[in-house]
Order: C-alpha cells, then structure tokens, then sequence
C-alpha cells in the first residue's frame, strides 16, 4: 500500500509539475518583459487580451497616446498591432534538445519605415533573451534560376543594404522574409527586382544562426 502511494504521490507531483511550466501565449504576452514594448505595460496587454476574447473591435490606448490591438490570437501565436508604423508578432516554437521537449518563445517585431524592417529575437519561457537578429545580408538573396552567377555577383555589387521583413506563420513554425532595398536609386530598382524574393525558413533553424 505504501509503494502504491508513493507512486500515487510522485504521479501527481509530475503533472501539477507540467502543469506549472506549461505555457501559452497569453501567458508569454501577460509576463513579457516591459522593455520589449515599452508603452504597453502588463495591464494593457491583459486589457489588450480582453478586448479581443470579446470580440471587441477597439484597441486599447497606450503610454504613447496611440490605438494598440491584438489582430490574431491564437494558442501559439499572437499578432499585435502596436502602432500605425508597428507591428509585433510572438510564437511558440516547440523544442527537444537531449530528448527534453521544451518550449522556447520567438518574437518578431517590425517597423513599418519606408521599407520595413524587422528584429527577430528568442527567448526562453522564462524570457531569457538567447538571440536577438535584425537581418541586413546579402547573403540571404537568392539567385533565380535563369540568372547566371557572374550577373548575380554583379548585381549583389551594386548593393549597399538589405533589410528584411520577418512574418512568422500563424499555422506552423516557418518564418517568411522579404528583403527591400533601402538605399537603391529608383533608376536602379527594377533590375534589381528579381533578387528580391521571399525565403521560408524554420524558425528552429535561425535560433542560433547568425546573418
């Protein structure tokens, strides 16, 4: 009887145990750390939840004396418009280092500039930041098909910056990014246009990866 409690107790403390460490987006977006949004503090954002759970269409005023508001909400992703020129996306991303399935939690925000530009961070779900990216390489460009490498190097020669727009999936773990060419005279633009294609990448691959 006492073997079988023990095994009873030690069950019970396992699951109240994940049950502790569980976490959500709504979770991750309450206990954000201040300074990744600064002008939105823990109260806003659980109005912020709030009003969309109510399926209001109002936001909510921030410190800034702007309208913020949660556009899609899910149970592992979160897109928030926090301003007219920002917009600030979080998603949970599955890990299993060692045969330990964890959780980590990617943000990606985006300002809305003349070319939008974006800063890809990852923290654990204790919000320990692991990596902060924002992606400005040429080495991200792709080369199409029909283009030769001597033109495609000589293209890439005539560029000083990319800066790239991440957008994270709502329905799986990939990330899609767009490059725009900042400092490109206009003249200049279209023939460089068929270097500017979109990538898809696992958001587990760009964890540590640096650009």
């Amino acid at each position: 009887m006492t073997k079988s409690r023990n095994i009873f107790f030690i069950a019970v403390l396992l699951f109240f145990s994940q049950v502790s460490f569980a976490v959500s987006v709504k979770d991750a977006f309450t206990t954000m750390p201040s300074h990744i949004v600064p002008h939105l503090d823990e109260n806003k954002r659980v109005a912020l939840i709030n009003l969309y759970e109510l399926q209001s269409s109002e936001g909510s005023t921030n410190a800034l004396d702007g309208e913020s508001i949660i556009d899609t909400l899910t149970a592992d992703y979160l897109l928030l418009k926090v301003s007219s020129r920002s917009v600030l996306e979080m998603k949970l991303v599955p890990m299993t280092q060692e045969n330990v399935a964890d959780t980590l939690i990617c943000v990606s925000q985006t300002y809305m500039g003349e070319c939008a530009e974006s800063k890809l961070s990852f923290f654990t779900r204790n919000w320990q930041q692991l990596s902060d990216t924002i992606f400005k390489e040429k080495a991200l460009l792709l080369r199409p098909d029909t283009m030769s490498e001597e033109r495609y190097q000589q293209l890439l020669s005539q560029i000083p910056l990319v800066l790239w727009h991440v957008s994270l999936s709502v329905d799986n773990t990939m990330a899609t990014l767009t490059p725009s060419l900042p400092l490109v005279a206009i003249e200049d633009k279209e023939k460089l246009a068929p270097l500017l294609m979109q990538r898809s990448l696992n958001l587990k691959d760009l964890i540590f990866k640096k650009f």
